[in-house]
């Protein structure tokens, strides 16, 4: 039997094949300060008692579809009003992947800030959808005037506004994001993944307007290994979101682990905390450096520029010292020779500030 030489170009879709793979930069050395995880998980103590919980599950049987539970006991730690309606994803990004393949696809316009999140686009292109950035300002906000005249312009089906932003940290007026949803004939959706740090919310506008859905994770607060991300949004949109959801997309050990954590967020909340003492600490540490611009901050990590420097130099001479750090330059034109700083422990973040330090 004759096998065809069938080249997958002849299948895959053009807009795919021009796509290059998520790379995530690999990890050798002993300090890794590049991906906004927490440097904390569960206390020992908890650790023991979780390890219990999770030996008990039947991993044989498939996961609680609806995973009431868990939905549950968000709504009860994060005080979700009963007017909104919560979807679960496996991490935020399945539920930005979800949303454009609802509302996105052939002929329908995405749009966003720029420099913000990169998933907002890739997955605007992998959807087939046409996406369309809107460049902050030099202080990473957005300019009213070219930002709501882009939204009547362009008419986009789906708006997606991170608060606070990724990866310049700062938050975007509100009063501009409620303008946003007036005036949109479209979606528009608010990602609070770093809600945990700025402890900001637009939640009650969600109640408000039925074309608002807010999305989160439980990566930032010490379980980006769960996967677990939760959307809030009136039933009108639930209902349709419901329809393209996998039924088992939360893992049972995610389900039971999620539970677990949440069942001791005050716990959870003290790490927090913590980190946010140390960023507060690391940007007076920055400041006093000299030879660096510190953009302000409301989330668990530091946006830097190296003036009348080589940022990727810096990022690689970091490499080399085992310290893993985010290289933004050219990523965009706005963050040109500047690098990324996830906050870390206290001694993770004394090894940082002291590489740095040696590299300037």
């Amino acid at each position: 039997m004759h096998s065809k030489n069938l080249k997958p170009s002849s299948l895959i879709h053009p807009q795919i094949r021009s796509l290059s793979a998520y790379r995530v930069v690999p990890f050798t050395g002993t300090v890794k300060l590049d991906a906004m995880e927490s440097p904390y998980g569960f206390s020992e103590s908890l650790k023991k008692k979780w390890l219990e919980l999770i030996a008990s599950v039947e991993v044989n049987r498939y996961p609680d579809p609806t995973a009431k539970e868990l939905k549950s006991k968000l709504r009860q730690v994060f005080e979700v009003p009963d007017s909104l309606l919560l979807t679960l994803g496996n991490g935020s990004d399945e539920l930005l992947q979800l949303i454009q393949m609802a509302v996105g696809g052939y002929g329908k316009t995405i749009m966003a800030p720029q420099p913000s999140f990169a998933m907002y686009e890739i997955i605007a292109q992998y959807t087939r959808g046409n996406f369309v950035g809107i460049d902050l300002d030099e202080n990473f906000q957005l300019s009213q005037d070219s930002w709501l005249s882009g939204v009547e312009r362009n008419q986009p089906a789906c708006i997606f506004i991170a608060y606070p932003n990724n990866p310049t940290g700062n938050f975007f007026d509100e009063k501009l994001i409620e303008d946003t949803v007036r005036v949109s004939d479209g979606l528009v959706v608010v990602d609070e993944a770093y809600h945990a740090y700025s402890g900001r919310s637009i939640m009650a506008m969600a109640e408000q307007y039925e074309n608002l859905v807010i999305v989160r994770t439980l990566s930032k607060s010490g379980f980006a290994g769960l996967r677990v991300g939760y959307m809030m949004s009136q039933p009108s949109w639930s209902t349709e979101f419901e329809k393209i959801r996998f039924p088992y997309n939360i893992s049972v050990l995610a389900q039971e682990s999620a539970v677990f954590a949440l069942n001791h967020w005050e716990e959870i909340c003290q790490n927090t905390e913590t980190v946010i003492r140390h960023r507060n600490s690391m940007i007076s540490h920055l400041e006093r450096m000299g030879g660096i611009e510190v953009f302000p901050t409301q989330t668990n990590f530091v946006t830097i520029r190296v003036k009348d420097e080589n940022a990727t130099r810096i990022f690689e001479e970091l490499q080399l010292d085992g310290i893993l750090i985010k290289n933004l330059h050219g990523y965009h034109p706005l963050l040109s020779n500047c690098l990324r700083l996830t906050v870390g422990t206290d001694d993770e973040n004394r090894q940082l500030l002291a590489a740095l330090g040696r590299c300037l």
